[in-house]
């Protein structure tokens, strides 16, 4: 049985507005009596005007509470699809975000709620309420890894990371504000080895060399792969590197 959940933020998204349905209640009883009596085109008619009239918003709404119901009683991935589809229904609206990323934060989702949040500003024109949202949610991303470098002292953190992949220690810099500051500033053995294999944006490498304290560089290894302009002013920050102790070139066959 789905775990029951508790979500204040959820339950605020179920409306208690009456839905403007009941042209759709009288076309319903209209093709009830019709099919009865046999008149089954009538029937059909009937039916199709009630069709028509469950109008966007009716279908939203609807949608929408339902997400909440399920995701209230634990029954979160059902309670998604419901969000998802008022999305897509609506997609300038905010609760549908609002709802969908509640229900992924309960999922243990956080990077997928931010990812929504960060579509919605776009679709949902900077709205506030989506705005507050993702605030809020990188802050409490921040708090969750931040948390790491209170559990871990820095010498052991440092030495994990030590033994990363020059690349893999980029996507962990780009974690968290927490994590960015710790790996761009406070850990030397963050730039001691740099690989520059493959060919990239003269943008990407602009920013990486930045970040780089050219004084702890002490390994860099080049790929033959490279544009002209990227080997350029690769070589050119090398100048800058006065502690290297291995300098290798990597020759990649095309």
């Amino acid at each position: 049985m789905p775990t029951a959940i508790t979500s204040s933020k959820l339950t605020t998204f179920f409306s208690t507005s009456p839905l403007p349905c009941s042209s759709f209640q009288y076309c319903y009883q209209s093709a009830q009596s019709a099919y009865a009596m046999h008149r089954f085109r009538d029937a059909e008619m009937d039916l199709t005007n009630a069709i028509n009239e469950l109008t966007l918003s009716c279908l939203t709404t609807m949608h929408l509470n339902r997400a909440v119901a399920r995701g209230t009683q634990g029954d979160l991935n059902a309670g998604l699809q419901d969000a998802y589809k008022v999305i897509d229904l609506s997609p300038k609206l905010a609760e549908g975000y609002l709802c969908a990323g509640e229900l992924l934060k309960s999922m243990g989702k956080w990077t997928d709620a931010l990812h929504l949040y960060n579509a919605a500003m776009n679709q949902a024109k900077g709205n506030a309420l989506i705005r507050d949202a993702q605030i809020e949610l990188q802050r409490e991303i921040d708090d969750a890894n931040a948390a790491l470098f209170r559990k871990l002292p820095p010498e052991i953190f440092g030495t994990i990371v030590g033994v990363l992949h020059y690349q893999d220690r980029l996507q962990c810099a780009a974690t968290c504000r927490a994590w960015r500051s710790y790996l761009l500033n406070g850990l030397s053995a963050m730039w001691q080895e740099l690989e520059f294999i493959r060919n990239i944006p003269m943008d990407t490498l602009e920013f990486q060399l930045a970040n780089v304290n050219p004084c702890q560089v002490r390994s860099v290894r080049l790929g033959n792969n490279c544009e002209p302009p990227v080997t350029r002013r690769i070589l050119k920050f090398l100048l800058q590197c006065v502690g290297i102790e291995n300098l290798g070139m990597l020759v990649i066959l095309q």
